[in-house]
């Protein structure tokens, strides 16, 4: 199937996209002035003609409002939303905080359930949640870096934080020193984390790699960083991140697919986005994201 990128030019749709494969259809999450949305799609090339529902409402004080970067994961037969409202309870820090559903549909209700516990009121954005070896762990954006932490449930940080990376190289520091947005990929016994890299408003916003090999997760010296970018601007697509993956059942079986935002016009930063695929191979257990692209197969 041949795609022509960009799939979705809506701005509110548009910033730090996340998408995710269930029961056949692709669900995506996103947020506006208004509130929270989350929207259905029968593929990734049709992502623009989601039907969307808003599922927290701004008006809402009690969940804040501006929530940064939500993301929907299911967890224990359920679904929830993570991402970094402000204004919760008088506090105008962005802070991790999240909403479970009441049932099993990502397109049902759901119930705001406050901050993160062992992050309220701090400034922590762009959460995302994994599994490994039966436990649930959460990375942020705070601190400087990128943090880690076990969790004892879908709401609650338990024991240790570690901050496992922070700007070091010169393309994470472009405009300003920035390593946010992180996405976990798991294959052949690798975990890593794709993350963005220098201030999202720039065309150099980017995206790295860490990578942890049996490790310890909560050990930063178990992480490996990868010294250049694995995914940046090219002649038209500028300030390619924030990125998440999901799956696409192609002629040749099921591949990776990569969803992110960048802009066609240099210098337009967060006011100039849009929404583009990009399918993504493995080699010797990392990913390998190509080049930005207006025309991709899936």
């Amino acid at each position: 199937m041949k795609v022509i990128n960009p799939v979705i030019n809506e701005k509110r749709k548009s910033s730090d996209p996340f998408v995710t494969k269930y029961k056949g259809k692709y669900y995506s999450c996103f947020s506006d002035d208004r509130g929270v949305y989350v929207a259905e799609s029968e593929s990734l090339a049709k992502l623009s003609e989601s039907k969307e529902k808003a599922v927290c409402e701004s008006g809402n004080s009690i969940a804040g409002v501006h929530w940064f970067a939500p993301e929907l994961h299911m967890i224990d037969g359920k679904w929830y939303i993570y991402g970094a409202p402000s204004d919760i309870e008088g506090y105008t820090t962005h802070t991790m905080s999240v909403l479970e559903s009441d049932g099993n549909d990502p397109m049902g209700e759901y119930s705001f359930r406050g901050m993160i516990r062992g992050l309220e009121n701090q400034w922590a954005i762009d959460g995302t949640v994994f599994e490994n070896d039966g436990k649930l762990y959460m990375i942020w954006s705070g601190n400087g870096g990128l943090m880690i932490s076990e969790m004892s449930d879908p709401f609650t940080l338990t024991g240790k934080q570690t901050l496992i990376t922070v700007p070091q190289y010169d393309w994470e520091n472009r405009m300003s020193p920035v390593v946010e947005g992180p996405f976990v990929l798991k294959k052949d016994g690798y975990i890593h984390i794709v993350y963005s890299a220098s201030d999202s408003r720039c065309d150099d916003y980017c995206l790295g790699l860490i990578t942890n090999k049996g490790g310890e997760l909560l050990d930063a010296s178990s992480w490996n960083k990868l010294g250049k970018p694995i995914f940046s601007k090219t002649e038209g697509i500028y300030g390619p991140g924030h990125c998440s993956f999901t799956k696409h059942e192609s002629d040749h079986g099921d591949i990776d697919v990569m969803v992110y935002h960048a802009n066609t016009v240099s210098g337009t930063g967060w006011y100039g986005r849009s929404v583009w695929l990009q399918p993504i191979s493995w080699e010797n257990g990392y990913p390998i994201l190509g080049t930005p692209s207006i025309e991709v197969e899936l």
